[in-house]
């Protein structure tokens, strides 16, 4: 919701499908995760715990998962939330996954 956050903020992501298929997710978050800059590179740094269901997100929906800052302890530095799940197109199995960016002062 917005690109730049302070510890113990709470931050709010919106995960929308903006395709013509619906997308599958393996948990209740929506496969999301928080990867840092690591100055050459993105490395993980901490998952968001969520049921682990089988999750869909039909065309045009939208889902919201709220997370505060401070459940591991977020440095300064710029992150990225990304969400991977899959969309299942003529019988194959494709790999989908989006992110945004926001940094931590």
């Amino acid at each position: 919701d917005k690109s730049v956050y302070r510890r113990n903020e709470t931050l709010i992501i919106l995960i929308q499908n903006l395709s013509n298929e619906t997308f599958t997710f393996g948990d209740s978050v929506y496969g999301s995760y928080f990867e840092k800059w690591g100055g050459k590179s993105w490395k993980f740094y901490t998952g968001i715990i969520g049921l682990q269901v089988i999750t869909t997100l039909s065309p045009d929906e939208k889902a919201r998962i709220t997370y505060k800052l401070a459940e591991k302890p977020f440095s300064p530095g710029k992150y990225r939330i990304v969400s991977k799940g899959w969309i299942e197109h003529e019988e194959k199995t494709i790999r989908i996954w989006g992110y945004a960016e926001f940094t931590v002062l």
